[in-house]
């Protein structure tokens, strides 16, 4: 790993310990976390108290068509997320960007998730 790339993942993870401190999903209000690598997208949400996913979607799944790694992708799996939070009861979630900036694919997969009627 390049020296570049070390800065880049400190800082990543300093940001993540710092959101993660605030950040906890309740049975009331669901932790929507969000995992993003150059390639994929990953959505869930999580009671943090029973340790539990309540909901998840992702572009790793097998009927996801397209690449995974940009802005459009983000906000189906943002949709698909809210979706399938409402069917498990949830309308109310808290907002864990993962270390992430928010801006890009984190931004758009977050909007996505607002339309389709997660309050965060």
């Amino acid at each position: 790993m390049s020296s570049m790339a070390k800065k880049k993942q400190l800082g990543r993870d300093r940001r993540h310990r710092r959101v993660r401190k605030k950040v906890q999903g309740t049975p009331q209000r669901p932790r929507l976390a969000v995992f993003r690598s150059s390639k994929h997208i990953v959505a869930q949400v999580i009671d943090d108290i029973a340790g539990v996913t309540l909901a998840a979607a992702s572009t790793l799944e097998q009927d996801f068509d397209g690449y995974g790694g940009n802005s459009d992708a983000a906000a189906k799996v943002g949709a698909l997320a809210a979706e399938r939070a409402k069917a498990a009861g949830v309308t109310k979630v808290v907002f864990d960007r993962g270390g992430n900036r928010y801006h890009g694919r984190v931004k758009a997969l977050a909007d996505a998730a607002r339309e389709a009627g997660l309050e965060f």
